[in-house]
């Protein structure tokens, strides 16, 4: 699946419904990776894995279903569907990149 969205495009009051609480936890706040901001980051990249897990699944799932992990350094991330049936366990691969203000975003 692919994505892209503005950087800082996401409004801040989205934040509950775009990020898990443990991937809130997890985030260096005062860090703007590649100068975008985590909650657009995190709504691109699920954005991305969402179009790369529907066609397989067939089935519709949040935001909270889906559990980032993000590696800025390399811009690669994992993308795992939660609360699966383990015949259906997978978890995506992913890479982004920041350019012109824009986050683009792979997920297979």
């Amino acid at each position: 699946g692919i994505d892209t969205e503005l950087v800082d495009s996401i409004a801040p009051e989205l934040a509950a419904e775009v990020l898990r609480q443990d991937e809130a936890c997890e985030l260096d706040h005062g860090a703007r990776p590649d100068g975008a901001d985590w909650l657009t980051l995190h709504f691109c990249l699920k954005e991305a894995a969402y179009k790369a897990f529907y066609p397989i699944f067939r089935r519709v799932i949040g935001f909270q279903d889906m559990r980032l992990r993000v590696q800025p350094l390399t811009r690669e991330f994992l993308a795992e569907p939660q609360g699966r049936p383990v015949g259906e366990a997978r978890i995506f691969r992913g890479r982004y990149r920041v350019e012109c203000r824009r986050i683009l975003a792979a997920c297979w």
